[in-house]
């Protein structure tokens, strides 16, 4: 509960009523901004090795319809008899800059009050909004349904990674500007190592028609299949000669691309594409 010491924490049963109440034994976690821990190593950080708040606030009280004075501080008296509030630390320590309090330990729910009413608390949807942010209040459901999507997605890519055939892996290292002409372990080794890193950008690229198109069209050309000639702008087929596509000649267009298009737009081209696949070296299945 927030303490009433003097004039501090004379707020409304409104205020008090706006801040969830802890259950006993129940964590809530407070994480300041500006520390951040290392992942990787969870004795680094960047940031201060501590940063610490004011033990005094003044929150807008909607109820009262006035300005009031909170802290988290407790009463003292002078050395000449005078009663005065001192300010307890509010410290957010690294390397991971966390404050925790605990529901059902008196000391620990009056300091979760004093955070959850801070103008310094970016996720108080009540704040002053002049005052800058130093921490925020940890959702931990929320937490755990991104941490749950973040497993799911990378489990869809290297799902998606496994279930690639040869072709695909060598569409897919020369979309994103790889050697696919090295041996297919290490193609497919460059392959979950994107998926497992970057599952999100690993399923767009696998799933960008046109970025695969590109790469087999290239393919195509470093490997003969089909001809360009830059001087006639025209693709042509190796072995025949016979024409495929004219690139229009005009300012800004890139060949590759435009065939690209052309393939996966034109019906009138829809056969283009799988003779090209098969044509082209080394297109059996990933074993």
């Amino acid at each position: 509960m927030l303490k009433k010491v003097l004039h501090y924490n004379d707020v409304s049963d409104e205020v008090i009523k706006s801040i969830p109440k802890l259950k006993k034994g129940e964590t809530v976690r407070f994480k300041c901004v500006h520390i951040n821990p290392d992942p990787k190593n969870e004795r680094k950080f960047s940031g201060p090795r501590f940063y610490s708040i004011p033990a005094f606030d003044q929150i807008w009280d909607e109820k009262e319809g006035r300005y009031t004075d909170i802290g988290y501080v407790s009463r003292t008296v002078t050395t000449t008899g005078e009663e005065i509030a001192k300010p307890k630390k509010v410290i957010f320590p690294a390397p991971v800059g966390e404050i925790r309090v605990r529901g059902g330990v008196a000391e620990e729910e009056y300091l979760y009050y004093y955070l959850s009413l801070s103008n310094h608390n970016g996720s108080n949807l009540n704040r002053d909004q002049t005052v800058g942010i130093a921490f925020v209040k940890i959702d931990v459901e929320q937490a755990a349904k991104e941490k749950n999507t973040k497993r799911s997605k990378k489990f869809d890519a290297l799902l998606a990674a496994n279930s690639m055939t040869t072709e695909q892996i060598k569409d897919f290292v020369a979309a994103t500007g790889g050697d696919d002409k090295q041996a297919i372990d290490i193609l497919k080794d460059y392959v979950f190592d994107w998926a497992d890193k970057s599952p999100e950008d690993f399923l767009l690229k696998l799933n960008d028609a046109e970025a695969t198109t590109k790469a087999v069209i290239k393919r195509a050309l470093d490997q003969g299949v089909i001809n360009f000639s830059g001087a006639e702008l025209l693709f042509t087929w190796s072995g025949s000669g016979e024409k495929i596509a004219s690139v229009p000649r005009a300012d800004g267009i890139e060949h590759i691309k435009y065939l690209s298009d052309l393939l996966l737009s034109d019906k009138r081209y829809e056969k283009v594409l799988p003779t090209i696949k098969k044509s082209l070296k080394g297109s059996k299945q990933a074993s």
